[in-house]
């Protein structure tokens, strides 16, 4: 059964480039950035091969590699541009290219709240998914590392790709630590690639992190499927993804505008998941030890136009496919920016904006792990070890 659309992930692509165009607004991600390093550094453990999965800005892989727990780092993106070419360079290195997954140029109407329409629905990919390599990271491809710190590609005999598909390769380098001036850490490798079709082989990956991305794909179980299948048992998917109450100011003003003036309700704001459903999820997806938990940020503007601006910039514009395809009208705008402010100001007239980042958190099952025991198998009662008095809760049933 195919899942249901309900972003246009083309037209997010455009969002997204459009904000890099106006400087992008990254105080969340850098925050996300921050809470993979300390969560990382609480489990004792070194990832050699770890995968940032369609993390809009490089934030989170550009901390993680500051630590020495991640060897190679591989960074997956749809927005990064494949060279057209596949050429071999030195020492036997190949890049490989596939047709761009590039987003159709932007519509500019202005209103700021995001009512572009291009038209376009969840992209295919381009060739079918060959069958994995027993040897390789990714589907139809091999990797090997180096003592360069760079990456040869096994492709099979030539320079042409041994199975084609929708992604892009390009080889890492050393990329400069602003801080410090050293070269020390490995640029990652970068792959052209939509998060919901994931070109690794199976028990492939150590390590799998992805910052406030994969809240907007279609089919997040399938996601989850994948990632687990692609790591190695006893790998580590950690994530952090919009949900919860994330923006309801926005949902609920936009709500009682429209409905006053224009007599009914259309979605301005994405759906969210839920913390107890990705939980669900987690567990759904076969990952052992799930957990997940919320951080609560409250964001405070003079005024709700510049939570609608930081959105853009965020390329976090309504991505929705059923969204209305008519420009916002300004009547309706001043209206929910009146409603935002009444209803959601503080005391010195600045107003809220609730930002719910979930975080989840899984095992790919391995027999060193941790079970729980048997329901019913304890010698002890609770109430002795807790040095209490059992309280009863009244006769049981007869069975």
């Amino acid at each position: 059964m195919a899942p249901l659309l309900i972003f246009d992930r083309l037209l997010l692509r455009a969002r997204r480039q459009r904000g890099l165009r106006l400087g992008p607004a990254t105080f969340l991600l850098d925050q996300v950035a921050e809470e993979f390093v300390n969560r990382l550094r609480l489990v004792l453990r070194r990832f050699d091969v770890a995968v940032d999965l369609g993390t809009p800005t490089a934030a989170v892989r550009t901390a993680l590699l500051r630590d020495d727990a991640i060897g190679s780092m591989i960074a997956l993106d749809p927005m990064i541009a494949p060279r057209p070419s596949v050429p071999r360079t030195q020492a036997g290195q190949l890049q490989v290219a596939a047709p761009p997954l590039g987003p159709s140029p932007p519509c500019e109407d202005g209103s700021g709240v995001g009512v572009d329409d291009l038209g376009t629905s969840a992209p295919q990919l381009a060739h079918p998914r060959p069958s994995s390599s027993p040897n390789g990271l990714f589907i139809g491809h091999s990797i090997k590392g180096s003592k360069s710190a760079t990456a040869d590609f096994d492709c099979g005999a030539g320079d042409e790709p041994a199975a084609p598909h929708a992604i892009a390769l390009r080889a890492p380098g050393r990329v400069r630590d602003e801080t410090s001036g050293d070269h020390a850490a490995t640029a990652p490798l970068h792959v052209v690639a939509e998060e919901e079709a994931l070109p690794f082989a199976n028990n492939a990956l150590d390590l799998v992190v992805s910052g406030l991305s994969l809240q907007a794909v279609n089919d997040l179980p399938g996601v989850m499927v994948q990632v687990r299948r692609a790591l190695k048992p006893d790998g580590l998917f950690l994530a952090a993804l919009l949900g919860g109450d994330t923006l309801t100011e926005l949902r609920q003003s936009f709500a009682v505008a429209e409905s006053e003036l224009e007599g009914g309700v259309s979605p301005r704001v994405a759906p969210f998941p839920d913390l107890r459903d990705l939980g669900g999820l987690l567990q759904r997806a076969g990952f052992a030890l799930p957990v997940t938990d919320v951080d609560h940020i409250t964001v405070r503007y003079a005024t709700p136009l510049g939570l609608l601006h930081d959105l853009r910039r965020m390329g976090a514009a309504n991505p929705l496919i059923e969204r209305r395809r008519v420009p916002l009208r300004r009547a309706t705008l001043v209206r929910a920016m009146e409603v935002y402010a009444a209803r959601f100001a503080d005391a010195d007239g600045k107003v809220r904006a609730t930002f719910d980042i979930c975080w989840l958190s899984g095992w790919s099952p391995h027999e060193s792990q941790q079970k729980p025991l048997r329901p019913g198998s304890a010698k002890k009662r609770l109430a002795d070890a807790l040095g209490t008095t059992e309280i009863g809760t009244g006769e049981k049933p007869e069975r």
